[in-house]
């Protein structure tokens, strides 16, 4: 009966996880939607109908008759309407899928993986091609290609599915690749929570614990959102080691175990920990929070030596440490390398700079997930501060209770996941998605407890009530009761998710693949480039992977400079060369700020205008050859502005808009005293000396996130609306504004003034481009658009500086008068704006 017992919350544990898991497979909330829209219709039609026929009643008489013919039209087309239901679940459903019925991957990142296991499973290598013996991954940072690093050259996600597609294909020749990773971080996620179970089962003798810690950690909102089916990423690997390295070094860890199968359980430990680096380049917390927890604890032993009986502890303990600190490291050293294998030193102290010391502005700051997390975000992405108490409480518990018998064996688990807890937490306010390392310890106590809590009742208050069987019952049955409350709230929202990708997408991105060069190279934000690479099969200048490179800068100010010259040339420079002329004028000799302000003007110039220019900076014949060629000999190329891009504006205008001076000038405030900092300003950048003063002691006012926003504010979008009316030959939106289409007078009324105020300046189309008008004495911060697409308007207030810019012409007013940008390709988003896909014209012809 106890195995029973034991198969059963294992099957329960497991079958609720897989349930939530696949709710990206069902698609839930089409039928949701389905339903509504055909439902809407028909009370509409009942509305419609009632009006009509009684119109002389009173609105509250038609609302109630309204009610009665719907029911009896829901009672009558009972089959109808289901057939309506379905047809039309499946439209939205099909907009979600591929050609085949393949739900898409959920996010971007599952992207980059499928081509790169695609790559593995067509060639037995994961690099598009192969220079001189190393592997070439040649879609990113086009058109120079990118040396496949370590953590992805040797990259246990990629190989794991690829030979599980490898085998099935075997079996079943028609399975696609997408089909597989569709489903890989399901498979991975649920054998870590089975690894978890066994743990927790054998920490603790009973399989209480082990059904808990399943739950908590498996239907964690932060780690159900990224193990769903379709989330073909590595975060379900981060749970599986985790998990593997804990149950390895704690048990080596135990007083009876002999020294061959501890030396054995500690290799194999230290195996995990290399295959862990093999996979994710974060690998380095768990072995340095393993190290320092150890060394504490033995230190707590010493002290303890004389009070406890200890028989060898310290030494086996020493021995487990020496083990599994060399073992490990041998496996990273061999599977990803000695740069990888530095990590455990040199990666702790770079999580907590917000601001770090490099020259180009660092993408990471505006990266969502890597951003600062919000303490009760952080609780509730863990499953909510019930759940946080409860392990809190057992790790006090397990540290204070020093009458237990196994009090000096488990104090090793309370100092380890306390200072997991600790320092992850920590990390996670710096940046959230680190938040998913503390579920694991998280979780585990609460499962722990659960156990310890259900042992002590068992035990102490009902040992001589009712009989065993229908005691554990009751117990079970209670304390299950406010877990699974709170467990199934948390995975409740899985019935919401439905992928980023969409048919729309799809269909964009497959003309691309179709209707442009194979060598086309796609100029873009980072954050679709994934898409660009495994669907439409075009090189990208840098995608999600690349994302903090000095590309973020140049093709931020590609969109934001008001110049079509400039764009053209900072494109030409790209497709040309990516960085390498920068990095080549660096070579040189010329300080980096130098090389910008070159750079800066070689974009405006021609190529033989160009090649007079630097002949002045550049007297080697050789080298500037080589310049030249990074600057001037463009591969065919396309530039894609898209909806999304307007509601990025923030990340991209404050990437674009770096303004690398006052970023020296802070790391010199950094470095130096007020009278070096200030003449190093009057030296390097010619302030004056007033200037400089006022600008170092305006430095000692701001923190550090105010010195970001000083570098590079942010531009923003203020308003948008299209819904207006038309008065003779003046527009009324809804948004309080007007605009007198005779002579494009604007006037915009202010919430915050309660007035009504000129903005600077209006821009529209015109016959021979995008006209300004700029409005004197004006006291509003931004400028409008209107833009004009047939009949329809719509009205846009947003910074000056951003109205100017070229994704504003690209995007609002469709590259109207740019001769470098010719549209390629529209593509409407569902009522969610639009793809504009325009080929680059180097000659501008």
């Amino acid at each position: 009966m106890k195995r029973y017992y034991f198969i059963f919350l294992l099957s329960l544990a497991i079958g609720i996880n897989i349930y939530f898991r696949l709710q990206t497979l069902a698609l839930p909330t089409v039928e949701i939607k389905a339903k509504a829209t055909i439902n809407n219709q028909l009370l509409e039609e009942a509305r419609k109908h009632i009006n009509a026929k009684f119109k002389d009643l009173s609105s509250d008489i038609r609302v109630g008759l309204t009610k009665d013919l719907l029911d009896i039209w829901t009672k009558e087309k009972g089959p109808q309407l289901e057939k309506s239901i379905a047809t039309r679940e499946k439209e939205l459903r099909q907009y979600f899928e591929d050609e085949h019925n393949n739900v898409f991957l959920l996010e971007l990142d599952p992207y980059h993986w499928l081509r790169l296991t695609r790559n593995f499973v067509n060639t037995g290598r994961i690099g598009d091609e192969v220079v001189d013996g190393r592997q070439y991954d040649s879609y990113m940072l086009a058109p120079r290609g990118m040396p496949v690093e370590v953590s992805l050259h040797k990259n246990l996600h990629v190989y794991i599915a690829g030979s599980i597609y490898k085998i099935l294909h075997l079996f079943k020749k028609d399975i696609q690749l997408v089909q597989v990773a569709f489903f890989m971080p399901v498979l991975i996620s649920i054998l870590g929570l089975i690894l978890l179970f066994f743990m927790c089962r054998g920490l603790t003798g009973n399989s209480i614990a082990g059904f808990f810690a399943c739950l908590s950690l498996g239907l964690a909102p932060i780690f159900l959102m990224r193990s769903m089916a379709g989330w073909f990423d590595t975060d379900p690997y981060v749970i599986l080691f985790s998990i593997l390295i804990i149950w390895g070094y704690l048990y080596s860890l135990r007083k009876e175990l002999p020294s061959s199968k501890r030396l054995l359980i500690l290799l194999a430990t230290g195996l995990c920990t290399g295959l862990f680096s093999f996979t994710w380049d974060g690998w380095w917390y768990i072995f340095d929070l393993i190290i320092v927890s150890t060394l504490y604890y033995l230190a707590n032993l010493y002290l303890l030596r004389k009070e406890y009986e200890l028989g060898g502890l310290i030494k086996k303990t020493l021995f487990a440490l020496g083990i599994f600190f060399s073992s490990a490291l041998f496996f990273t050293l061999v599977l990803s390398g000695p740069k990888i294998v530095l990590h455990f030193a040199t990666a702790p102290s770079g999580v907590f700079h917000a601001f770090q010391e490099q020259f180009w502005p660092n993408t990471f700051l505006t990266v969502a997930e890597l951003t600062k997390g919000n303490p009760m975000e952080i609780l509730s992405s863990l499953g909510g501060i019930i759940i946080l108490f409860v392990a809190v409480a057992y790790l006090l518990w397990v540290l204070a209770d020093k009458k237990s018998p196994d009090f000096i064996e488990k104090s090793f688990l309370g100092i380890f996941f306390s200072f997991w807890l600790i320092v992850l937490y920590m990390v996670s306010l710096k940046a959230r998605r680190f938040g998913l390392l503390l579920a694991v310890p998280l979780c585990i106590s609460f499962g722990l407890f659960i156990e310890k809590f259900y042992q002590y009742l068992n035990n102490i208050l009902l040992a001589n009530i009712l009989k065993a069987r229908l005691k554990r019952f009751c117990l079970f049955f209670a304390l299950s009761l406010v877990p699974f409350a709170i467990f199934l709230n948390n995975a409740v929202f899985t019935k919401n998710i439905v992928p980023l990708l969409n048919k729309d997408w799809y269909t964009a991105l497959n003309k691309i693949k179709d209707q442009t060069p194979k060598n086309a190279i796609i100029n873009t934000w980072w954050d679709y480039g994934h898409w660009f690479k495994a669907i439409a099969e075009r090189r990208v200048i840098f995608d999600g992977a690349t994302q903090n490179t000095p590309m973020a800068y140049w093709m931020g100010r590609v969109f934001l400079t008001d110049d079509p010259v400039e764009a053209a040339g900072i494109l030409r420079m790209l497709n040309s060369g990516s960085n390498r002329a920068f990095e080549k004028l660096e070579h040189l000799g010329f300080a980096k700020l130098d090389c910008l302000k070159i750079l800066g003007v070689l974009a405006k110039l021609d190529k033989k205008e160009g090649e007079k220019f630097l002949a002045k900076y550049v007297p080697v014949a050789r080298s500037r050859d080589e310049l030249i060629k990074y600057i001037y000999n463009p591969e065919p190329a396309y530039f894609v502005v898209e909806s999304s891009l307007i509601a990025k504006i923030k990340p991209i205008s404050f990437l674009g808009g770096w303004d690398f001076i006052k970023a020296d000038i802070y790391q010199a405030y950094k470095r130096m005293k007020k009278a070096s900092c200030v003449d190093y300003m009057i030296k390097r950048h010619g302030y004056s000396k007033e200037q400089a003063s006022d600008t170092y002691g305006l430095l000692t006012l701001l923190s550090k996130s105010d010195v970001l926003d000083w570098i590079s504010p942010y531009l923003n979008v203020y308003s948008e609306s299209a819904n207006y009316r038309k008065e003779a030959n003046t527009l009324y939106f809804d948004n309080g504004s007007t605009v007198d289409l005779s002579n494009y007078n604007t006037l915009c009324y202010s919430l915050l003034t309660g007035q009504w105020q000129r903005p600077r300046s209006i821009f529209y189309a015109t016959q021979e481009g995008i006209a300004e008008k700029i409005f004197d004495k004006s006291e509003a911060p931004y400028s409008v658009i209107l833009v004009n697409e047939g009949d329809k308007y719509k009205f846009i207030a947003l910074d000056t500086k951003l109205a100017r810019s070229m994704l504003v012409r690209l995007y609002y007013f469709k590259g109207k008068g740019l001769k470098y940008f010719k549209l390629f390709l529209e593509q409407d988003l569902k009522d969610r704006g639009k793809i504009l896909v325009y080929k680059i014209s180097w000659d501008g012809q």
